[in-house]
């Protein structure tokens, strides 16, 4: 029998309807029970109430970003490893009930575990609304995407899928001045789209000033798309 209490204590919201949440974890493989849902509807309405809050996310706080921009972000946040580690962060990946007929287990397919995210998403929404279903997103998806920018933010990777899904070409960099003793340098880095120099960065070491240059670049060019 499922945990539904340490489940819920898992994903920190408490269900009214309990079978909802039992729809949510039972595998379509499942034959135990007849009366008892499977997951595959909710799977398909979790997927676009999940869409829908990443999309609002990246619309609020990506302010002057394109929209291809934001739509590569948003498949990148929605995408199957990103969700499926966001399930086995929050400890749940165990707890898929499923049929005999699947000789693996649950918690070691990404796509299953995929499913099982997107599901709880929906189980939520309707048990308790969208701001609850939100809250679910931005506490076990959306706060470790934070988390994760602003410890390391890599600029010349976002700078590159921008140049590339526009057709600009690879971004190349060269270094313009190295300035101050060896023991504490300070470079200046150009970075140069489709031949032509865009913005310049500095830093103590090449990779900083590389990634600052970046940053510029970036920002520059979504200013640009954005007007």
């Amino acid at each position: 029998m499922i945990e539904v209490e340490l489940i819920e204590r898992k994903i920190n919201y408490c269900f009214n309807n309990k079978d909802l949440l039992l729809a949510a974890f039972t595998h379509k493989s499942y034959h135990g029970n007849k009366s008892r849902k499977n997951n595959e509807r909710l799977e398909f309405l979790g997927d676009s109430v999940l869409g829908f809050i990443v999309a609002d996310y990246f619309f609020r706080k990506k302010k002057g970003v394109s929209e291809g921009d934001m739509t590569q972000q948003k498949q990148a946040v929605v995408s199957t490893k990103p969700l499926a580690a966001a399930v086995r962060r929050i400890g749940i990946d165990e707890y898929v009930i499923q049929g005999e007929s699947l000789n693996y287990s649950a918690s070691k397919n990404d796509r299953l575990l995929e499913n099982l995210f997107e599901a709880v998403v929906a189980a939520i929404y309707l048990d308790g609304g969208l701001d609850e279903a939100k809250a679910f997103i931005t506490k076990f998806l959306l706060n470790e995407i934070n988390v994760k920018e602003s410890k390391n933010e890599d600029y010349k990777s976002a700078l590159q899928i921008y140049t590339q899904s526009h057709k600009l070409g690879v971004p190349a960099y060269e270094v313009v001045t190295k300035t101050g003793a060896d023991h504490n340098p300070q470079f200046t880095i150009a970075v140069s789209i489709a031949g032509k120099t865009v913005a310049v960065g500095t830093g103590g070491n090449k990779a900083t000033a590389s990634q600052d240059a970046a940053r510029r670049a970036l920002k520059k060019i979504s200013g640009r798309k954005s007007k």
